[in-house]
């Protein structure tokens, strides 16, 4: 059986404030820099694919490129960095050197409204998806923030979410742009289709009858495989899709 093994461990960025850092989601550029963050320091960190420290921004706060508990970082079509504040209930949108250029988003049940949004995603179109994780849900908006669709409510059936985390949506690997996304509480993790439409679920049939104890991450890699980070049971799955197909 495959494992994996330590090729590095990065250690505390220069600089840093004397806040706990606590860092949460975490992206890839396809030049290999690797975006963390930090959300006990209120900002996002930015790593060579070596580990050395390249840049940093942010601070606490609820002004305009400001933040107050960013848990989660995706990259966009054109570059930017989308940061989901799980504290502001807002997404905020940076330049890949840490300048702002637009946020959105609310306190709110209402589409385009948020309450604590946990993960963001963005598909090969540029659309924007963000789980809320007291909002038991999952939105489509579009790279301004516009609501498109609203999914999911609280609840333990198929296609209900309870506490949502983090979300992923097959841009590379799945020309349908399904969406896997990380249901913490109910111990799963759900794919939807392209439409929210629910399509299957996983749990890892060796952490007992309730499967997955604690999905907090999910990731694909380039062969359709669905990585998923386990908080209670501190461990990483590797799921294979069904063979011949992607998930």
């Amino acid at each position: 059986m495959p494992v994996y093994r330590v090729v590095a461990a990065w250690d505390e960025f220069p600089g840093a404030p004397d806040r706990s850092r606590s860092l949460q989601g975490i992206a890839v550029s396809e030049s290999g820099e690797v975006f963390v963050a930090d959300a006990g320091n209120c900002r996002v960190e930015v790593y060579s694919k070596e580990g050395a420290p390249l840049r940093q921004w942010g601070r606490c706060g609820d002004e305009p490129g400001e933040m107050g508990r960013p848990v989660d970082v995706a990259l966009g079509t054109q570059g930017e960095v989308y940061v989901a504040d799980f504290l502001l209930d807002r997404i905020t949108v940076f330049d890949r050197q840490g300048k702002v250029l637009r946020y959105w988003g609310r306190a709110g049940d209402q589409p385009g409204e948020f309450n604590s949004p946990a993960g963001v995603a963005i598909d090969r179109e540029g659309v924007v998806y963000v789980t809320e994780f007291y909002g038991h849900r999952l939105q489509k908006l579009t790279a301004a923030g516009d609501p498109l669709e609203v999914w999911g409510e609280d609840g333990h059936e198929l296609g209900q979410l309870h506490y949502p985390s983090k979300v992923v949506v097959a841009r590379a690997v799945d020309s349908e742009g399904r969406i896997h996304v990380a249901d913490s509480a109910n111990r799963r993790v759900q794919l939807l289709s392209s439409d929210g439409a629910f399509v299957a679920e996983w749990r890892v049939p060796d952490a007992g009858e309730d499967g997955v104890q604690t999905p907090q991450g999910v990731a694909l890699g380039p062969d359709g495989s669905l990585y998923v980070s386990d908080n209670a049971a501190s461990r990483i799955y590797k799921l294979r899709p069904p063979k011949g197909k992607k998930s």
